[in-house]
């Protein structure tokens, strides 16, 4: 039986005898982010699952992406294991976060911290030296951190948040720089999105992180909005955060990764 493997935009096909097979979706994504997904397979031999595979990832290796990510919700972790035996390892488990439509507070935050909204082209070069400091020592998802650079993250930002939906500040504290926070209104506007939040290293522990949480939270969104995130199950820090600010875990998605990118 001869096996073709066809590449389209999005998707990879494998034809055997005329016949199509299996197919598996393939993204690049900004930020040298490779998304791939689940082979979609129709009583195909035994070699096409990992001929899918392989193709995928040399496809997005071209693209230059610095490592291929499959994502899953944990029930469905089961569809990975085709792609143990092909360079994927499991990353961690990604903690989806909610919180409800609230009024906003009418407190007052000290006056020695200032928001300054960024715009996310004009400003890249500040916010991208902010992400760097911020993630010295991160705990979400350090192991692609070290595969890709500040300015790739910040180009994945930065895809989530066209079209004016860009809600990005970073905070100063008696005239230094504590933190920033990215996030963008969803494309229905129902919901604003934490992309990126975090407090430099030499201001940790001074409950600052929370403090950026909450003025984001009433600057950025109004009452009638959702507040959305995601963070690495490992990140202690950001849970507990995220948690003094309202938000309750909805949901749960493993994230299996193949490095491509020599560390930078």
């Amino acid at each position: 039986m001869s096996l073709r493997l066809i590449e389209a935009r999005t998707h990879v096909v494998a034809v055997e005898d005329g016949r199509v097979t299996g197919t598996i979706g393939v993204l690049c994504q900004p930020g040298r982010v490779g998304l791939i997904f689940p082979p979609e397979l129709d009583r195909p031999s035994a070699a096409v699952p990992g001929a899918l595979i392989d193709a995928a990832v040399r496809r997005l290796e071209k693209a230059g992406a610095a490592f291929v990510q499959l994502t899953l919700p944990a029930d469905d972790a089961k569809l990975a294991e085709p792609f143990l035996d092909h360079g994927f390892s499991l990353l961690t488990d990604a903690v989806v976060l909610e919180r409800p439509p609230s009024p906003k507070e009418r407190g007052s935050q000290p006056d020695s911290l200032r928001a300054i909204p960024c715009h996310s082209q004009a400003d890249s070069g500040c916010v991208a030296g902010m992400i760097a400091r911020i993630n010295d020592g991160t705990l979400d998802c350090p192991e692609l951190d070290v595969l890709r650079s500040a300015n790739d993250l910040l180009a994945a930002h930065r895809s989530h948040s066209e079209g004016g939906r860009a809600r990005w500040w970073r905070y100063e504290d008696a005239g230094n720089d504590v933190g920033v926070v990215l996030g963008a209104t969803a494309e229905d506007a129902d919901a604003i999105e934490i992309l990126f939040f975090g407090v430099v290293p030499e201001h940790r522990g001074k409950g600052l992180g929370r403090k950026l949480l909450d003025r984001f939270l009433r600057d950025a969104g109004r009452d009638s909005q959702m507040a959305r995130a995601g963070m690495d199950c490992r990140n202690h820090f950001a849970h507990s955060v995220y948690a003094a600010c309202g938000f309750r875990e909805t949901g749960r998605l493993r994230v299996w990764v193949h490095p491509l990118a020599a560390p930078v």
